[in-house]
């Protein structure tokens, strides 16, 4: 900080004084159209694929940005590329080592399609592949209400769905059925899946509850 930048590469090679450059940088120097600056630089790296900083063992440093079996000469210099690397870079996930965390999510579904409720058990065991594991998880659960329910009845429920919720089930999630819609459709709990928690507050009662808690809400 509070040194020029010198010795500034493009394509490893030199700056020529003699050829003009496309520059981008934090301060505006005038008013002028098009994205900002940041987003130009964001989208320079990531078409890039990778980046590379080469300190030197004393000041100047050398700041350099490479493609794979790039052209000879690029036309984009990044000039503050250190400085935007934390901007463009993947964020660490919150369930990884170095920053530990236990998830809990409530998923609501209340559609009456049985390709819906595939989906959103799919995503559900997706959910818990993506963070690592049960291990990384606290909670999930799964409320169900309106028509969406009916697709969970044991004496006809699809084959896929069966499937998806036993596995879930067998993992530690939840399956929670709204009991408004037990009433209106007269179904019984001996006719959802053993253990199924009846929610008599109502299903979207439940949904307020768990996020009063601190669970993050999701429906797909």
């Amino acid at each position: 900080m509070g040194r020029r930048i010198t010795d500034v590469r493009v394509g490893g090679r030199p700056l020529d004084p003699a050829r003009r450059y496309k520059a981008t940088g934090w301060a505006s120097l005038g008013e002028a159209s098009g994205p900002p600056a940041w987003d130009v630089v964001a989208a320079h790296l990531r078409s890039v694929g990778h980046v590379r900083l080469e300190p030197a063992p004393a000041r100047p440093r050398r700041l350099e940005c490479q493609r794979e079996s790039a052209p000879e000469e690029d036309p984009m210099l990044v000039a503050l590329i250190a400085a935007i690397l934390a901007a463009v870079a993947p964020a660490e996930a919150a369930h990884l080592t170095e920053q530990p965390k236990k998830h809990k999510v409530v998923y609501h579904l209340n559609e009456p399609s049985v390709d819906k409720a595939r989906f959103v058990l799919g995503n559900i065991q997706n959910h818990i592949d993506g963070v690592g594991g049960m291990k990384n998880v606290e909670a999930i659960e799964l409320v169900v209400h309106g028509p969406a329910l009916r697709n969970f009845l044991t004496k006809d429920m699809n084959a896929d769905i069966k499937r998806a919720l036993d596995e879930l089930k067998s993992q530690g999630v939840g399956f929670e059925a709204c009991g408004n819609t037990m009433k209106a459709f007269s179904i019984t709990l001996e006719q959802l899946p053993p253990g199924t928690k009846p929610l008599p507050q109502g299903g979207v009662v439940r949904v307020m509850e768990l996020q009063e808690q601190g669970y993050v809400y999701i429906r797909p």
